[in-house]
């Protein structure tokens, strides 16, 4: 492990705690960053399409774009609509997290 002090100049200065010791559970404890450690190198995984989801994801942006150029002709409530179905659904996202 680190030594617990640290030397500025010619004074020496008591490194603060990384941890309580009645905070933390005793197996994190041992848990210590390593900055040394490396994971081993082996041989890089297989790529492999999955060309269903390509597919499907390249028709949903079409479908945005399409979506896109409708927005001029639209009504006026059909904006409203959206724009409120937008906030309600960021509200819900981000209230339910």
């Amino acid at each position: 492990p680190p030594s617990r002090i640290l030397q500025n100049g010619g004074g020496k200065l008591e490194k603060p705690s990384l941890y309580l010791e009645g905070d933390v559970r005793p197996e994190i404890k041992d848990d210590i960053y390593d900055p040394s450690y490396k994971d081993p190198e082996g041989p890089k995984p297989k790529v492999e399409y999955v060309w269903r989801n390509i597919i499907l994801m390249f028709l949903l942006h079409v479908g945005a774009l399409y979506g896109i150029t409708l927005v001029p002709s639209c009504k006026t409530y059909t904006l409203i609509w959206g724009y409120l179905y937008y906030m309600f659904s960021a509200l819900g996202i981000t209230a339910g997290a």
